[in-house]
């Protein structure tokens, strides 16, 4: 069995669960504590029952809850040497700080994972393949574009978790300031759905059960908008689809 709960994907702060039979897998925490806390409770799960943390890349939105939450559950932590260094941990810290590297492999017993690089304005950013069980989970959900080797890393996932960021058109006629309207658009900014499209496009495969459309932004897209993209991808109907929810965990998926 292995089970996946988004419980907040977005700039309002990112975590993701994945159960596996023996582990229980955190990827980020950007959320306080006490939020984190509410929203493991609303899928069942325990706080204290988490085994691993899993980081992608410095930004608030991914991390800010990370110290707090080491200091109340301190759990094996694998994490690049950069953003080790701006959470000022450091490698080895009472045996459970962990650097890791793009395009490595670790094992973890039950679950296996290899990091590979994104092209993000962070100082080293992840994406996580995740095998266990036979279920293959791809993740990446910060990034500017998808190249070749994004694809080769998602391509044939049971579970695709791809970067649904913004409507290209709501973009261009937010309120942000010119230069954050660029940055967002820009090859190290963030995937929008039509990038998205076409990243599933190159992806998914009869071996995909299930999508989840992940980091939509609150003020330049909608789900609708989210949905109507990736269904002009999505042909087989027998596959599971989720627009991701900021701080309110979205449907959970179970393989």
């Amino acid at each position: 069995m292995v089970k996946i709960d988004v419980l907040s994907s977005g700039s309002s702060g990112n975590a993701i669960l994945i159960k596996t039979k023996k582990s229980l897998v955190l990827i980020d925490n950007g959320l306080s504590y006490k939020k984190f806390k509410e929203l493991i409770s609303m899928v069942n799960l325990e706080v204290g029952k988490i085994n691993y943390l899993l980081i992608t890349h410095e930004h608030d939105d991914h991390i800010k809850g990370v110290p707090l939450f080491l200091k109340n559950n301190p759990i094996p932590t694998f994490i690049s040497r950069n953003v080790a260094e701006y959470l000022k941990l450091k490698n080895g810290s009472h045996g459970l700080i962990n650097f890791v590297e793009a395009e490595k492999n670790y094992d973890l017993g039950d679950f296996e994972f290899t990091p590979f690089a994104l092209p993000h304005d962070a100082s080293e950013t992840f994406g996580y393949l995740i095998k266990s069980e036979g279920i293959k989970i791809g993740y990446a959900a910060d990034l500017g574009t998808a190249g070749e080797n994004t694809v080769s890393k998602l391509k044939g996932s049971n579970c695709l978790m791809v970067e649904f960021n913004h409507d290209l058109d709501m973009l261009k006629n937010s309120f942000y300031p010119e230069p954050i309207k660029l940055r967002i658009a820009s090859k190290l900014g963030h995937l929008s759905n039509d990038q998205g499209k076409k990243l599933l496009s190159k992806c998914i495969s009869s071996e995909t059960l299930a999508v989840y459309l992940m980091h939509l932004s609150k003020e330049t897209n909608t789900k609708e908008f989210a949905l109507l993209s990736a269904f002009e991808m999505i042909f087989d109907k027998k596959i599971f689809v989720e627009a991701t929810n900021h701080i309110f965990p979205s449907r959970p998926f179970v393989f």
